[in-house]
């Protein structure tokens, strides 16, 4: 985006044409208004049309299994190992493993 430019309409566009999408979740993510009401909703509705890809990745501990709607999509790293607990090398594997999902989609 560049100055001046409606933020929430490129926003909604860009999740309109995309076909995956990688959820940087910690407890602030659910918290968020902006992202239950105007990101959120368009998301799971393209995953449940099957046209875009939900990927979550836990950043920081939160509720994220509780989390009904998003806990149906397999995470890059297991809720209970926040990328943030990581150590370096642990959290060097799971962004492999984040660049290899999105480049299976490419």
């Amino acid at each position: 985006m560049q100055a001046g430019d409606d933020w929430k309409e490129e926003i909604a566009k860009e999740i309109e044409d995309c076909s995956a999408a990688i959820l940087l979740v910690s407890a602030d993510f659910p918290a968020s208004d902006f992202i239950v009401t105007e990101e959120l909703p368009p998301l799971l509705e393209a995953a449940k049309k099957r046209v875009a890809r939900i990927i979550p990745t836990i950043t920081k501990a939160c509720l994220f299994p509780e989390i009904d709607e998003l806990s149906k999509f397999q995470a890059i790293n297991p809720p209970s190992k926040a990328l943030i607990t990581m150590t370096e090398g642990e959290a060097e594997e799971a962004y492999l493993k984040l660049a290899s999902t999105i480049k299976t989609l490419l």
